[in-house]
């Protein structure tokens, strides 16, 4: 019986261990960037952020976990935005 009210929480967390990677990287790459007003190489940057939305985009996960690849997406674009 108690197995059975693991398997949810178990099969969540292994489509969501996916993102946190991606996450991690993002966030260093963020914070390396943080109170810098002119990035110093800015095409190091982009392409640093290229390669984890490329990443991202091979992600396979479960439709019902669809709705946070795009939220990481989202919040890709919106680091790359903060630079302009």
């Amino acid at each position: 019986m108690p197995l059975i009210g693991i398997v949810p929480w178990i099969y969540t967390w292994l489509n969501r261990s996916k993102y946190y990677p991606w996450y991690r990287k993002l966030r260093e790459l963020e914070k390396q960037n943080l109170g810098n007003k002119q990035i110093e190489n800015i095409e190091e940057y982009e392409a640093q952020l290229d390669r984890i939305e490329e990443a991202v985009s091979h992600i396979r996960t479960s439709v019902a976990f669809y709705d946070e690849l795009y939220i990481l997406r989202e919040h890709i674009r919106i680091v790359r935005l903060k630079q302009d």
